[in-house]
């Protein structure tokens, strides 16, 4: 059975936009899986959100991770989740990514607006944003932009 890890953990209020492309996402990949695929759904349990997904799907597997994607915990944490799961792909649908995640990853990188346009951040996210952003692209053999 091949495993892909789909870090749904940003699907929440606090992530309007990453929550709806992550929402879509999973709902679109469901059909795709063959029969010796299944998707591994990351997802905080204390975060609510409308996943429109069939509880009872047979390759669908949910992970619950209580642990904020802002959180320093999720540097260990998601690797120990994917390694129980044995996940052959992660993929982070946020920068803010475990660095080392012990299995081959793809980040999703939605805007560059501190880089394109630094006037309207402040120079901490500014500096937040290239540091976190340059870690996730080393760590990912994968890069999806999306906007």
């Amino acid at each position: 059975m091949i495993t892909y890890a789909l870090d749904a953990r940003t699907a929440t209020a606090h992530f309007p936009g990453i929550g709806r492309y992550v929402r879509n996402l999973a709902r679109a990949l469901l059909p795709l899986l063959r029969p010796h695929e299944r998707l591994l759904l990351v997802h905080d349990p204390r975060e609510p959100a409308n996943w429109q997904l069939p509880t009872d799907h047979p390759r669908l597997l949910w992970a619950p991770l209580p642990v904020s994607p802002f959180s320093p915990w999720q540097q260990v944490a998601v690797p120990r989740l994917l390694r129980r799961h044995r996940a052959a792909v992660y993929h982070s649908s946020y920068y803010l990514m475990p660095y080392r995640p012990g299995v081959p990853a793809l980040v999703t990188l939605y805007d560059f607006i501190p880089m394109l346009f630094p006037e309207t951040v402040s120079a901490r996210a500014r500096l937040l944003a290239g540091i976190a952003t340059r870690l996730a692209l080393r760590a990912a053999q994968h890069v999806v932009t999306i906007s």
